[in-house]
C-alpha cells in the first residue's frame, strides 16, 4: 500500500507523482524506481532523487536519473520513505512512499511550470502491480498486532483469498514454501514449515505464489515470506502476554449419537503466551539489532478424547544489522526453537498412555552481505543453515501397544477405547538443510529503445538437505486383540516394518527476470528459471536426477493515463520442491520387511487386558510347552517401493488475469481469474501381474446395494511397487475468480473483504507419490470428483475502528462452504492389506459451511512519549458456530451381507472450537 500527504494546492501546480508499476522484486527486500519528466512532459536527465527511511541503515541515499529520465533503488528494507526530488532550473519535490516486501514501487513525477517553490506530493497514489497479485496479500506489523488472528505463520497464510488450512489455490499443505528473509525454512520431507517462528519477529509477512516472477520456486501452491526486524536508531521494543481458560470455552454441539455429553465438556485448561522483543542501534546508523524471546503453552481436546493434548514453544532469535560502508551491509541472524507436545494424537480411539511425547528442538543461523556498485549495480550473498531434531517417542517406553482391531467391537465397561499402553508406532527424526545464494541486480535504460527501462535480476542457489527419519513400533512388536462377548482374546503380532530412511538431496537453481518498462503504461516481465534436483540414500547414488525449465511471462498495461485502472496477466510454470518422499520407500535397508506371527495361535487364548501376567509369549516362534501351541510365521508384508528412472518433477502450469483500479487516495477493487493445471503427479502403482485376481461385490448396508471391490490374490510380499508419473490419467485442475475490494487505514478506520469462488476437480490430491488413487485397483474406484480440502465459496472480512479515546476495536470474518467429502467402505484384509473404497464419485457430499467471527477489543494507555500500554480481550468464534471438517467416513461394520451400519459413520472427528474468550497484554516502549 501507498500513502502520501499534503496539500490541494499541489495539483495546482500541475505536479504529477504516479507509481506505474508495484512489480515482483525479491524475496527480502523492496525497491523504489521511476522517471522524472518536465512540464512539458520530456525526460529530465541528472535529476537528483534522496531517499531516506528510518528503516534503513547507513543514512541518505541518493540515484541521478538516467538519459531518459529513469532512476531505480535497488535492494531496499521495506518502509516508509521519504523521497526528495531536484534537478537545475526545477522546483524542489518531495513525497513519501511505502515500500512493500518483495515489490518495487514506481513513482513517475513531472515537474511543475513554475519553478518558485518546493512541493509535497499529495493525493491518490495509485498501486499497480505487474502480474495478477491483487489476490495475495502483504500484512505490516500494525495488521499483524490488531487483528484477532492465529499467531502463526499459517493464521496470517488463511486470512489471504484462496487459501484456508494452508491449502492454497489448489495446492496441497506440503506443497507450500516458507520462507524467512527469503530463505527456505521447510521441512524437505512433508513440504510443511520446518522452523515454527514467533510473529513478533516479523516486520511485514507476504504471502504469494499466483503470478511469482522466476525469482520464486519450489511450490505448486503458495509461498510465505517473513522478513525479521533488525532494529533502528531508535531503541524501542514489547512485551507481550496472552492468557485463555478452558472455562472461558463454550463446551461442545456435537449431536452425533456415540458423543456424549462428557464429551461436549473442555477438561480444565490454561494457555498462555509470553514474549519479548527489543532493537535499537548499538552504534546509530552504523550498527543495528533485534532480539527477541517467546513461550508458549496450549491445550487442545479431539472430540470424545479422554484428556488434552499439550503443546509447548520455546522461540528465541538475535539478529545483528553492521552498515560495514556507505555501500555494503552485513546481517547475522542465530535462531533457535522448540515444540514439544504431550499426548500427541490423544482422540476417541486411543488412551493418553497410548500416545506419543514430541521433542523438537532445532537451531538456525545465516548471514547475508549487501553490496551496491555505484547507483544501478547491487550483489546480494547469503549463506544459511538449519539442523534439528523432531523425535516422538511412545508415552510408554518399550511396552508393547495393544491395537483391538474396530471400535464397533467394544463394551465400554470392559474396552471403551482401541489403542492401549504405548503408541502403536514410534519416530525419530533429523533435518538439515544449509542454502548458500548470489543475486546480482542491474538497472539499464535504452536498451532497446530511447525510453525504456530493463531491471534485471540474476540469481544462483546451491543447497543440500539431510532427512533422517526412523519409524517403529515400541519394543519391534505390535500386538493385536479382538473382542467378542467373553472379552478380549489374542490374534496376531508384527515383527518388523516401519523405516529407516538416511537421505540426502541437492538443489541447483539460477533464474534471470527482467522487469522490462516500455513506456509509463506497459510494463513487462520476462524471466526464466533453472532448477536441477538430485536425491539418494546415504552413502549411495542418485536416485531422483531431474533438471527443470521454468518460463515466466507477465505483462502490466495501463487502461488510464493516470493508472488507476490497470490490465494484468501471468503466464508460468511452477515446479515441485524435491521432497523425500519421492524415493524414500526405495531401498529395503529404508523399508524393513512387515512380518505377522501368530499371538498363541491357534488357541486365541482369552486375556486380561490390563494384567500382562495372563498374555502369552511375545516370542516369535515360541511353543507352548503345556498346550504346544506355537507363534507361526505366517505372512510378510514388503512395501519395499522401486523408483520410474524415466519419472519427471510435478509441475503446474498456472495463467492469471486481473483488473484493478484505485478509487480516490484510499480504496482499490480488483477482479482476478486464476487457472492452475496440476501434472506429472507423482504416484504409487503395483506392476506385479494378478491373473488370479478377481472382482466381487460386498453389501452396502446403507443402501442395500452391491459395492464392487476387487480381491487380489497376491501375497503380501509378491506386490511391486512402482513410484512413476500419472500421466494423462492423473488430473488435478483448479480455477478461481475472485473480487478484492480494501480500504487501506485513514480517518481512524479500515476495511477489506473478498469474494472467491472456486473448483478443485480430478483424481489426484498430492503430487509426492502418497496419493493413495492409483495403488490398486480398489482405490480407483469413484476416484474423480470434487477433489476434498477445497472450499468451492469462501468470503472474508476484515475491518479496524479506532475511537478518540484510544479505544480499538477490529474483526475477522470468513466464511466458508463445505468441503468435499464422500462415503468409504473398508474391505476385508487382503493378505494384510485392507483397502478404502468410495462408495459414491469422489467429493459427492459437502461438510456444514462454516462462519467464523472472531472479535478483538483493545484500550491503549499511553504513559509519555514513548511508552504505551494495550490491554485487550478477543472474542473467538462469536457465532459460536462449531461446524465439522471433518467426519468418520466409513459405513460398514464387518464385510458380509449382513453387514450394519457403522455406529461410527459421521463421528465429528474435528470441529471448529466452540466460543472462546483470550486475554492480552501488550506494552509498547
Amino acid at each position: 500500500m501507498q500513502r502520501t500527504r499534503g496539500s490541494l494546492t499541489v495539483l495546482a501546480l500541475g505536479l504529477v507523482a504516479v507509481p506505474t508499476a508495484l512489480v515482483a522484486q525479491t524475496s527480502s527486500t523492496a525497491a523504489l524506481a521511476g522517471t522524472i519528466r518536465d512540464s512539458a512532459g520530456h525526460p529530465v536527465a541528472g535529476a537528483v532523487v534522496r531517499i531516506s527511511s528510518a528503516a534503513m541503515i547507513g543514512g541518505e541515499k541518493t540515484a541521478t536519473t538516467s538519459a531518459n529520465g529513469a532512476y531505480r533503488f535497488a535492494a531496499l528494507p521495506p518502509g516508509i520513505y521519504k523521497i526528495a526530488v531536484s534537478a537545475k532550473g526545477h522546483p524542489a519535490l518531495n513525497g513519501t512512499e511505502v515500500l512493500e516486501l518483495g515489490l518495487t514501487s514506481t513513482v513517475n513525477w513531472k515537474f511543475p511550470a513554475s519553478a518558485s517553490a518546493t512541493v509535497e506530493v499529495v493525493g491518490a497514489m495509485t498501486t499497480v502491480e505487474d502480474t495478477a497479485v491483487s489476490i495475495t496479500q502483504n500484512f505490516d506489523t500494525q495488521a499483524l498486532s490488531t487483528l484477532p488472528v492465529e499467531r502463526s505463520v499459517v493464521g496470517i497464510m488463511n486470512l489471504t483469498p484462496g487459501v484456508n488450512d494452508s491449502r492454497a489455490w489448489g495446492g496441497y499443505r506440503g506443497e507450500n514454501a516458507y520462507m524467512m528473509d527469503g530463505i527456505n525454512i521447510g521441512d524437505p520431507s512433508g513440504g510443511t514449515q520446518w522452523i515454527f517462528p514467533n510473529v513478533d519477529w516479523f516486520s511485514e509477512v507476504q504471502v504469494a505464489g499466483l503470478g511469482a516472477n522466476a525469482e520464486f520456486g519450489g511450490f505448486m501452491g503458495g509461498f510465505v515470506n517473513g522478513l525479521v526486524k533488525r532494529g533502528g536508531n531508535t531503541f524501542e521494543g514489547s512485551f507481550n502476554a496472552y492468557y485463555a481458560d478452558s472455562k472461558w470455552q463454550a463446551k461442545g454441539k456435537q449431536d452425533h449419537p456415540m458423543v456424549s455429553a462428557a464429551d461436549k465438556i473442555i477438561p480444565p485448561s490454561k494457555n498462555w503466551d509470553v514474549a519479548f522483543n527489543v532493537g535499537g542501534p548499538i552504534v546509530k546508523d552504523k550498527l543495528w539489532f533485534f532480539a527477541s524471546a517467546e513461550r508458549t503453552e496450549e491445550d487442545n481436546t479431539p472430540t470424545g478424547a479422554p484428556t488434552a493434548q499439550r503443546n509447548q514453544k520455546v522461540m528465541a532469535l538475535a539478529k545483528v544489522t553492521w552498515a560495514a560502508s556507505q555501500n555494503a551491509t552485513l546481517e547475522f541472524l542465530a535462531e533457535y526453537d522448540y515444540v514439544g507436545r504431550d499426548r500427541r494424537y490423544v482422540d476417541y480411539t486411543t488412551m493418553p498412555e497410548a500416545t506419543q511425547k514430541e521433542v523438537a528442538p532445532n537451531h538456525s543461523y545465516s548471514l547475508t552481505w549487501t553490496q551496491t556498485f555505484g547507483q544501478d549495480k547491487v550483489l546480494t550473498l547469503k549463506a544459511f543453515s538449519y539442523g534439528g531434531r523432531y523425535d516422538q517417542p511412545g508415552m510408554g517406553g518399550n511396552a508393547y501397544s495393544v491395537d483391538l482391531q474396530d471400535l464397533y467391537e467394544y463394551d465400554a465397561t470392559k474396552a471403551p477405547r482401541e489403542f492401549f499402553f504405548n503408541s502403536t508406532y514410534e519416530d525419530y527424526n533429523f533435518r538439515g538443510r544449509t542454502t548458500l545464494s548470489a543475486t546480482f541486480d542491474w538497472f539499464k535504460t535504452g536498451l532497446f529503445s530511447a525510453g525504456d527501462s530493463h531491471a534485471f535480476r540474476f540469481g544462483i542457489e546451491r543447497e543440500q538437505v539431510s532427512d533422517e527419519e526412523l519409524e517403529r513400533f515400541p519394543g519391534n512388536i505390535n500386538l493385536n486383540a479382538e473382542f467378542d462377548d467373553v472379552g478380549v482374546y489374542t490374534s496376531y503380532m508384527i515383527v518388523g516394518g516401519g523405516w529407516n530412511v538416511r537421505q540426502r538431496a541437492d538443489r541447483l537453481a539460477a533464474f534471470v527476470q527482467d522487469t522490462w518498462k516500455i513506456n509509463d503504461r506497459i510494463t513487462l516481465n520476462p524471466g526464466v528459471r533453472f532448477e536441477q534436483f538430485k536425491g539418494r540414500f546415504y552413502g549411495a547414488s542418485n536416485l531422483w536426477n531431474q533438471n527443470t525449465v521454468a518460463p515466466r511471462f507477465g505483462f502490466a498495461i495501463g487502461l488510464t493515463e493516470d493508472l488507476k485502472t490497470m490490465l494484468k496477466g501471468h503466464w508460468g510454470r511452477y515446479y515441485a520442491g524435491y521432497s523425500t518422499y519421492f524415493i524414500d520407500r526405495a531401498i529395503q535397508d529404508a523399508i524393513p520387511i512387515k512380518q505377522y506371527y501368530d499371538w498363541a495361535d491357534p488357541g486365541y487364548p482369552y486375556i486380561n487386558l490390563f494384567d500382562r501376567s495372563t498374555w502369552p509369549s511375545t516370542v516369535p516362534g515360541y511353543v507352548d510347552p503345556v498346550t504346544g501351541n506355537q507363534n507361526d510365521l505366517y505372512r510378510t508384508i514388503n512395501d519395499l517401493t522401486l523408483v520410474d528412472p524415466g519419472a519427471k518433477q510435478p509441475y503446474t502450469d498456472e495463467l492469471t488475469f486481473a483488473l484493478d483500479h484505485k478509487f480516490g487516495a484510499t480504496w482499490s477493487a480488483g477482479l482476478s481469474w486464476v487457472s492452475r493445471d496440476f501434472k506429472d503427479s507423482l504416484v504409487r502403482v503395483d506392476r506385479a501381474p494378478d491373473p488370479s485376481g478377481y472382482w466381487s461385490t460386498y453389501v452396502n448396508p446403507i443402501t442395500g446395494g452391491n459395492i464392487d471391490y476387487y480381491r487380489t490374490r497376491l501375497y503380501g510380499d509378491e506386490h511391486q511397487y512402482w513410484v512413476t508419473n500419472a500421466g494423462s490419467e492423473g488430473k488435478r485442475k483448479y480455477t478461481a475468480t475472485t473480487l478484492k475490494v480494501d480500504r487501506r487505514l485513514e480517518n481512524n478506520w479500515s476495511l477489506g473483504f473478498s469474494y472467491t469462488h472456486s473448483k478443485l476437480e480430478g483424481n489426484i490430491q498430492r503430487a509426492d507419490s502418497y496419493d493413495k488413487v492409483f495403488y490398486n485397483k480398489n482405490t480407483m474406484i469413484n476416484a474423480y470428483g470434487n477433489l476434498p480440502g477445497n472450499n468451492d465459496d469462501e468470503f472474508k472480512a476484515h475491518a479496524l475502528y479506532q475511537f478518540p479515546t484510544g479505544t480499538r476495536i477490529s474483526a475477522v470474518y470468513t466464511y466458508l462452504s463445505g468441503t468435499h467429502w464422500n462415503q468409504t467402505y473398508r474391505t476385508a484384509a487382503f493378505d494384510g492389506t485392507r483397502y478404502v473404497i468410495n462408495v459414491e464419485p469422489l467429493g459427492s457430499r459437502t461438510y456444514p459451511s462454516r462462519s467464523l467471527l472472531d472479535l478483538r477489543l483493545t484500550q491503549t494507555f499511553r504513559f509519555g512519549a514513548k511508552v504505551a500500554t494495550d490491554i485487550f480481550v478477543e472474542c473467538l468464534n462469536v457465532l459460536n458456530r462449531q461446524a465439522a471438517t471433518a467426519y468418520t467416513t466409513r459405513i460398514n461394520t464387518n464385510n458380509n451381507a449382513t453387514s450394519s451400519v457403522y455406529s461410527y459413520y459421521m463421528y465429528p472427528e474435528s470441529v471448529d472450537p466452540g466460543r472462546r474468550l483470550q486475554l492480552g497484554l501488550r506494552v509498547n516502549f
